[in-house]
């Protein structure tokens, strides 16, 4: 097997990690751990927006996108060493909702007119998406969607409420699953997707603190918003099959989360060496143990980069990737907690925290590793059906 990058690839690697040096604030250290939550922090916000704009003007936001579309048609491969060296700084500006999901989203099952209107945004940076999945009474369970969109002929009426929408309070727009045909014989048969202006009359946003003093979750409520019929992606009453399309985008190639792991533990052993704590044989195991989490969490994702390079399914293996990477996520948390003790847990406006309380904010992101993007139980059940083949229960 070769592990080996081309000269092409680590030309590449240098630009980046240039770029991010020349950007980033001196002292930054990791403030993105979770890039859907992290980048909508009244601190990051509006470095967010300028280091998008900047990365779009190199043209890396649509790396992989077809030329037609204004994308440089690059391997699966600089686009993985972009997300890599991006969320190994714990670095602002590449929007995970569009750039991730929206984008090939609508160059799969969008409209041209779709794609003239959103990708451009999108790539130059200047545009930001959420996400409307998630209810009150739906979480893993999409099919059971219970916002409803009555057909007006040329538009559609949507009222309900989604939950745990990731920046609704500062995006400007929103892709989201309503429920168009409650009469259909199956629940996922009745839905549409929806692409919907966040500017529109009748959006209320209420942003919900979570246990990191943030607040880049939201609850979204639609009180008769009018979405014109040509906000429509797919077909009327066939939005499941472009849901379950994006939710494979969205597990799809994604070498970040070992990155980030590997950016912290990077800062832990050099704080680990400079007060001489390496020595002992106890810190010394678990330091080993982290690491070997570390190294395979980014081989994992980079074995369904090479499967898309080489026009492979990735799909049982993404779900891999996922699984092992998100539960990894908290036993590293927790191992590198651990190891600085009290002072772990001492946020950054302590004069005491260490590394600016970044691994203890870490921890506490790290408890929705295994929610977010799909439970664990969702990557086991289709590692099941879809990598080993059994039949569904």
């Amino acid at each position: 097997m070769e592990f080996a990058f081309t000269e092409e690839e680590e030309s590449f690697r240098q630009e980046v990690r240039s770029f991010l040096d020349t950007e980033l604030p001196a002292d930054w250290i990791m403030p993105i751990v979770n890039p859907a939550e992290d980048s909508y922090r009244d601190e990051v916000w509006q470095l967010h927006k300028v280091m998008a704009r900047k990365m779009g003007e190199k043209g890396w936001l649509s790396l992989s996108w077809p030329k037609e579309y204004g994308g440089k048609e690059a391997s699966p491969v600089l686009n993985a060493i972009f997300q890599e060296e991006v969320r190994y700084r714990g670095a602002p500006g590449r929007d995970p909702q569009g750039v991730d999901m929206v984008a090939p989203l609508l160059i799969h099952f969008g409209t041209e007119e779709q794609k003239r209107q959103h990708l451009p945004g999108i790539a130059r940076g200047e545009v930001f998406w959420c996400e409307g999945y998630s209810e009150p009474q739906v979480g893993s369970d999409m099919a059971s969607v219970q916002t409803t969109a009555v057909d007006e002929g040329d538009s559609f009426i949507i009222d309900g409420q989604k939950l745990w929408v990731s920046g609704a309070h500062v995006t400007d727009w929103c892709h989201l699953l309503a429920r168009t045909n409650p009469a259909a014989p199956k629940k996922h048969m009745g839905l549409t997707y929806f692409l919907v202006d966040m500017k529109t009359p009748g959006i209320t946003v209420r942003p919900i603190m979570d246990m990191c003093g943030g607040h880049g979750l939201c609850e979204v409520f639609f009180d008769n918003v009018i979405v014109p019929r040509e906000n429509i992606v797919g077909q009327k009453d066939q939005g499941w099959e472009v849901a379950l399309a994006l939710l494979d985008f969205e597990r799809g190639v994604d070498v970040g989360g070992a990155a980030m792991m590997r950016g912290f533990f990077d800062l832990l052993m050099q704080y680990m060496k400079e007060h001489n704590l390496t020595e002992d044989p106890v810190i010394q195991q678990h330091l080993a143990n982290i690491y070997v989490e570390i190294e395979t969490a980014r081989l994992l994702g980079y074995k369904v980069v090479w499967l898309a390079s080489q026009g492979l399914p990735t799909s049982s293996q993404a779900s891999m990737s996922k699984l092992f990477c998100s539960e990894a996520n908290q036993r590293c948390a927790n191992a590198m907690m651990r190891l600085l003790g009290s002072y772990g847990q001492l946020t950054g406006d302590s004069k005491w925290a260490t590394l600016q309380g970044r691994i203890g904010h870490w921890y506490l992101q790290a408890f929705t590793a295994t929610l977010a993007r799909g439970t664990s139980e969702i990557q086991r059940n289709i590692l099941a059906v879809r990598g080993l083949g059994l039949p569904r229960s």
